[in-house]
């Protein structure tokens, strides 16, 4: 495998751990709402707002792995082409 195929293998590997990080989000949100002692002092809406920037981060990693990848290793122009402006 080429460089880029395991720069988008480990983009999607980590977009997996972020979208875990969103549903441990998502359950603790759900544990202080139900009522459960959690030793965690931020508010249920600060978990909330946590699990869905977390969902982004990860979905924008696991979804969008190829064009970040392409990005990332996208070809210049030799040196020695002419500019057009």
């Amino acid at each position: 495998m080429r460089p880029r195929m395991w720069f988008g293998v480990a983009l999607r590997a980590m977009g997996v751990w972020w979208l875990g990080y969103a549903v441990v989000e998502i359950l603790t949100m759900i544990f202080k709402l139900d009522g459960v002692p959690i030793s965690a002092t931020v508010p249920w809406q600060a978990n909330l707002m946590y699990a869905a920037a977390n969902a982004l981060v990860g979905l924008v990693m696991f979804l969008g792995a190829d064009g970040i990848a392409r990005f990332a290793y996208r070809e210049t122009p030799p040196e020695d082409e002419v500019e057009r402006f």
